[in-house]
C-alpha cells in the first residue's frame, strides 16, 4: 500500500502528464536560440599561498559556501567532469516541463549527444575533415529562447533512469533542488545578473580560463581529482557574443551544483596527505637502500628485540621451577619443615610469598633487559634512532595534514546537498545500485584513518538506518528492498547469533537473493558484452565495502560489548558477496599461503587493463582480487573473536596466532594486488584511495610486525663494522614466540 505521500507524488506526476498532452497552447515561431557552456563547481586542494592563485568568486557564483566554508581547500568553477548532463525546459507554449536533451560527459570534459534510454552506448569518435574538428564539443543549444520560462541543469555522475527522469520533471521536491534559469533574460543586450551564470566577459573566473597565464594555477589545476579539457577560450566567447550588428547575447555560461564531486574532491585531498609520506619512503641513500627496507629492518628489529626478551623471561621462570623456596617469617616455619623436596636439591630463601614475587619480578625485568646486551654493541642504535625519528616527524606532518583537512570533507558528506546528489540515483535498479557503491567508494575510502571519520561511521553503524545513515545506506547500496531487509534482521541481532547454521541460512537467503541482483548484473554485462557501465564507474565499489567492513576492526563499536552488531555487519557483508565467494578459493586457511595459481592469476590481473579484468566474470582474477581482501577480513575476524577467548597458554591460542599470521600476509599480498588495480585506473580518486591503503601499513608501523619473519638483513649503515648478520638471533628464539609476538605486542 502507498503511503499519503508517495499517494500525493503520483497524483502530481499524472497531473504533469495529463497537462503536457491536452494543454499545448499557443504555438510560436521565434527560432532565436541560445549557446550554453556548462560547467560545475569544484573543490580545490593546495596550500594557502596556492590557494590565493584561484579567481575570486561573486555572490551569484558562491552556492558551494552557503553549505559549508572550507578551511583547508578552496572552491573554483571547472569544467564538468566526466558523467552526465540533463537539461529540462519548461516552454510558455504548454506551460509544462519537459526534458529538452541529455548528454554524456567524457574523460575529457566533451558532450556526446545520447538516447536517455542507451546512455551506455558508445558516443561517436572525433574526426578530421574539411569542415574542421568533429565530434568535440562543450557546449549545447536551446531554440526557441522567448518561448522558454524555465530551463534547468542536472548533473549527475551517473545516468538516470527512466523513473529518476520523471520525478525530476514532475515533482517540485525534487525539481527545486535543481537552479532555475531564465534564458530569455540573458539572450539580451544587457543580461541580467543570476545565480550560477556567468556571462562571455567573466569566463576568467573559470579556472582553467584564469590558469592560461598562470603556470603555477595550471600545475595546481593539474593535481586535482578531477581535471578535465575547457574548450578553447575565443571559442567559446565568440559563440556568446551578439552575431554581427546585433546587440544580444547569443550564450552564457552556467554552472551546475556537483556536491558528490565536491565531496570526493575534499576526500581525495584528505588523502592525499600521504604523499609527502609516500616520497620520504621511495627516498634512497648512497647504498641504494630505500627508507622503506629501512623502516621494515627498524622496526624488525624492535620484533627481535621483544622476542629475545620474552625467551629470556620464560627460560628463567622455567628455572625456577626447578628451585625450591623457603619462606623466613616466622609464620610460614610449619610449612617450610613439612615441605616436599621438590627440587635439584637447592632452595632460595625469601621472607613471605609477596617478597618472593617482587625478587622475582625484578630478575625477570633485568634479564629480559640483558637479553638484548651481547647484540647491541652490533647496532649502530644512534642511526637507527635518527632515521625513525625522521620517519615520525614525516609521520606526524601527514597526520597534521590529514586531521587539518578531514573537517572539510566530513562537513560536506553530512550535507543536505550530498544527500540531495545521492538521491538522483534509482532505488530500485540493480546498476544504479553498483554505481551507487561507486560513487560512495570515491566518496568515503580513507575517511576511517582520521578519529573524526571513524567517530561518524562509528555513529553511523549504531544508529536505525535512514537517509541520512549513509553507512547501511551504502552497504545495502542504496536499494529499497536491501535496506527493508536489512530493517527486519537488525532487532534480532542478539538472537541471531544463537540460531542453527541452516536456520540462520534461511535467515539470510532473502537478503542474499537481494544482493544477487547485482551479481547477475555483472555476469550479464561479462558473458553478453552488451553495453554497460565500463570498469571507471564501477572500480570504487571495492573501496567502498573494504572501508566498511574494516570498521569491524576499528574503535570502540569493535569491542565485545558490540559482538551482536559486529556479527550482524559479518553476515552482511557476506551475503553482500553472493555467489561470488564461492567461486573465490580463499588458498589460505590455517596459515596456508597462496598457491602458486592464485599468485600467477593476480600476477595477470595487475599486467591487464583496469577494463579487462573487471569484465572477466565471477572467476576472474579482478573479481578475486575485489573480493579476496574482504573475505580475508571476515575470516581474521572470526578468528580475532576466538583468539580473544582463547587461553593464552594453550595449545589452541598458538594455532590460532599462526592461523591470524597466515591471513595477515595473505591479505598484505591481495591487498597489494587491490592497490595495483586502483592504481591503474583513470580516475584520480580511485589512485588516491589506493594510495591510502598502501601507506596505511606505512603510518601504522605495527603492521610490519606480520611480514612473516626472519626479516631483511639490516642496512649496512644501521649495522657497526665488526658487527654479525642478526639473522642468527632468530636461531635461538623458539618458533612458537615468533607466531604469537605480532600478536601479543
Amino acid at each position: 500500500m502507498l503511503s499519503w505521500k508517495e499517494t500525493f507524488e503520483q497524483c502530481t506526476e499524472n497531473r504533469s502528464l495529463l497537462d503536457s498532452a491536452l494543454d499545448r497552447g499557443p504555438e510560436v515561431s521565434c527560432t532565436r536560440t541560445f549557446a550554453i557552456l556548462p560547467l560545475r563547481y569544484g573543490a580545490v586542494g593546495g596550500s594557502a599561498a596556492q590557494l590565493k592563485l584561484l579567481p575570486s568568486l561573486p555572490a551569484h557564483l558562491s552556492k558551494p559556501q552557503q553549505v559549508a566554508a572550507l578551511s583547508a581547500a578552496g572552491y573554483a568553477i571547472r569544467p564538468l567532469r566526466q558523467g552526465f548532463l540533463y537539461v529540462l525546459i519548461k516552454r510558455i507554449s504548454n506551460g509544462t516541463y519537459a526534458w529538452h536533451s541529455q548528454y554524456r560527459i567524457s574523460e575529457l570534459g566533451t558532450l556526446s549527444y545520447i538516447d536517455a534510454h542507451k546512455p551506455w552506448q558508445p558516443a561517436p569518435s572525433a574526426s578530421v575533415d574539411a569542415d574542421g574538428i568533429k565530434g568535440l564539443t562543450w557546449m549545447f543549444k536551446v531554440n526557441d529562447v522567448d518561448d522558454i520560462s524555465d530551463l534547468r541543469l542536472l548533473y549527475s555522475p551517473a545516468p538516470l533512469t527512466e523513473d529518476s527522469m520523471k520525478k525530476y520533471r514532475a515533482l517540485p521536491r525534487y525539481r527545486d533542488t535543481l537552479t532555475s534559469i531564465d534564458v530569455a533574460k540573458l539572450a539580451c543586450a544587457e543580461p541580467a545578473v543570476m545565480d550560477g551564470v556567468l556571462a562571455q566577459d567573466q569566463l576568467n573566473r573559470v579556472a582553467e580560463f584564469a590558469a592560461i597565464d598562470q603556470p603555477r594555477l595550471k600545475e595546481l589545476l593539474k593535481t586535482q581529482a578531477y581535471s578535465t579539457l575547457p574548450p578553447p577560450l575565443q571559442v567559446a566567447r565568440a559563440e556568446m557574443l551578439p552575431a554581427g550588428t546585433r546587440k544580444e547575447y547569443r550564450g552564457a555560461a552556467i554552472v551546475v551544483h556537483d556536491a558528490i564531486g565536491i565531496t570526493q574532491e575534499l576526500n581525495t585531498w584528505r588523502n592525499a596527505s600521504v604523499e609527502p609520506l609516500d616520497a620520504f619512503m621511495e627516498q634512497k641513500d648512497a647504498e641504494n637502500l630505500d627508507n622503506k627496507r629501512k623502516l621494515t629492518v627498524a622496526f624488525a628489529i624492535e620484533n627481535i628485540k621483544q622476542l629475545l626478551a620474552e625467551a629470556a623471561e620464560a627460560s628463567y621462570y622455567k628455572a625456577e621451577q626447578n628451585i625450591g623456596v623457603r619462606y623466613t617469617d616466622r609464620e610460614y616455619e610449619m610449612s617450610n619443615r613439612h615441605a616436599v623436596v621438590q627440587s635439584a636439591g637447592t632452595y632460595r630463601n625469601y621472607r613471605n610469598p609477596t617478597h618472593q614475587q617482587e625478587v622475582q619480578q625484578a630478575t625477570a625485568r633485568q634479564r629480559r633487559q640483558d637479553s638484548w646486551n651481547k647484540y647491541a654493541e652490533h647496532l649502530n642504535e644512534d642511526r637507527r634512532q635518527a632515521f625513525l625519528k625522521d620517519y615520525q616527524r614525516v609521520v606526524d606532518q601527514a597526520d597534521q595534514a590529514k586531521d587539518a583537512r578531514a573537517g572539510d570533507h566530513l562537513r560536506w558528506l553530512e550535507s543536505e546537498s550530498f544527500l540531495e546528489a545521492l538521491d538522483a540515483f534509482d532505488r530500485n535498479d540493480a546498476e544504479q545500485a553498483l554505481l551507487f557503491e561507486d560513487q560512495m567508494g570515491k566518496a568515503i575510502v580513507g575517511m576511517n584513518a582520521t578519529a573524526v571519520g571513524e567517530a561518524l561511521l562509528e555513529r553511523w553503524r549504531a544508529a536505525d538506518i535512514s537517509r541520512e545513515n549513509l553507512f547501511w545506506r551504502s552497504l545495502a547500496q542504496n536499494q529499497t528492498a536491501l535496506e527493508d531487509e536489512v530493517k527486519t534482521l537488525v532487532p534480532q541481532q542478539h538472537s541471531l547469533v544463537h540460531l542453527d547454521p541452516q536456520t540462520l541460512q534461511e535467515k539470510f537467503k532473502k537478503l542474499s537473493d537481494l544482493y544477487e541482483k547485482s551479481g547477475a548484473l555483472l555476469d550479464a554485462l561479462a558473458q553478453s558484452g552488451i553495453a554497460g557501465p565500463p570498469a571507471s564507474y564501477l572500480a570504487a565499489g571495492a573501496l567502498m565495502i573494504n572501508t566498511l567492513g574494516n570498521t569491524l576492526f576499528q574503535g570502540t563499536l569493535a569491542s565485545n560489548l558490540d559482538k551482536p552488531l559486529n556479527w550482524l555487519l559479518a553476515r552482511v557483508l557476506k551475503s553482500r558477496l553472493g555467489h561470488y565467494s564461492q567461486h573465490f578459493r580463499l588458498e589460505m586457511r590455517d596459515g596456508k599461503a597462496l598457491s602458486r595459481g592464485t599468485l600467477g592469476r593476480m600476477d595477470r590481473a595487475t599486467s591487464r587493463s583496469f577494463d579487462e579484468a573487471l569484465r572477466a566474470g565471477t572467476k576472474g582474477p579482478m573479481a578475486e582480487v575485489r573480493l579476496g581482501g574482504l573475505l580475508v577480513m571476515l575470516e581474521m575476524w572470526n578468528l580475532h573473536n576466538r583468539f580473544n577467548a582463547a587461553d593464552k597458554n594453550s595449545r589452541e591460542y598458538a594455532e590460532l596466532a599462526a592461523a591470524v599470521v597466515g591471513l595477515a600476509a595473505a591479505g598484505l599480498e591481495i591487498g597489494a594486488s587491490t592497490v595495483g588495480l586502483a592504481e591503474k585506473s583513470s580516475n584520480a580518486a580511485v589512485q588516491q584511495g589506493a594510495k591510502v591503503f598502501k601507506s596505511g601499513r606505512l603510518l601504522y608501523p605495527s603492521d610490519a610486525a606480520f611480514y612473516p619473519l626472519p626479516p631483511p638483513p639490516p642496512p649496512r649503515s644501521m649495522m657497526h663494522s665488526n658487527s654479525t648478520p642478526l639473522l642468527t638471533v632468530l636461531s635461538s628464539v623458539p618458533l612458537t614466540y615468533q607466531l604469537t609476538l605480532p600478536i601479543l605486542y
